[in-house]
């Protein structure tokens, strides 16, 4: 809702370059040092986030994900970590979108299109929640997807949205969890 709320308001008030967008910003220096930007920075997001994961900060991330009631009797502010966990998240996807803009050499509307809200939480849907692995299957899945429905313009958000309820209806817990959850069966079948 806000990224179209914000592109209304920036069409009604013409700033940011109004529907034109941005132009001219600077790209990185070649090809190769954008690619290698780009996979430094996901290293060290992962392995940062990774790393926040087994912190307390993270057990009680995980605790307000899980049961945020037992959070609220333990005399924690459930709001206080519901909004750093917004905060990092937001860091993380300013930064993507700075990198987009950087390589795409421009900035406007069409940035605030629906796919790039949709897609982040479709993914997550998918591949699973509290996971780190699942979010990157989702979007694995996602991704030559939405390049094979590319031919039916806006429709494939419909699409989009289908595969998202069938997912919340039959596999609501994502990919990574069903296949943890099968895999620890099948371990403690093969130790019988």
């Amino acid at each position: 809702m806000y990224p179209l709320l914000l592109a209304r308001v920036i069409e009604a008030l013409d700033i940011l370059g109004g529907t034109d967008g941005i132009m001219g910003i600077d790209s990185f220096p070649n090809r190769w040092v954008e690619q290698y930007f780009l996979i430094g920075i996901l290293l060290l997001l992962t392995f940062g986030v990774r790393r926040l994961v087994n912190t307390d900060l993270g057990l009680v991330l995980r605790g307000v994900k899980d049961n945020d009631q037992a959070i609220r009797a333990s005399g924690m502010s459930v709001t206080f970590y519901k909004s750093i966990a917004v905060f990092i998240a937001a860091v993380i996807g300013c930064l993507s979108g700075a990198y987009l803009v950087h390589i795409y050499m421009w900035s406007g509307i069409s940035q605030f299109a629906l796919d790039f809200s949709i897609l982040p939480i479709a993914a997550t849907v998918i591949g699973g929640g509290g996971t780190l692995v699942g979010p990157v299957l989702g979007c694995l899945l996602l991704v030559p997807i939405s390049e094979l429905l590319r031919d039916f313009g806006t429709l494939r958000i419909v699409f989009y949205a289908l595969i998202l309820v069938a997912f919340i209806i039959f596999r609501s817990e994502g990919l990574m969890v069903y296949g943890q959850r099968k895999y620890h069966q099948f371990e403690r079948w093969t130790e019988v």
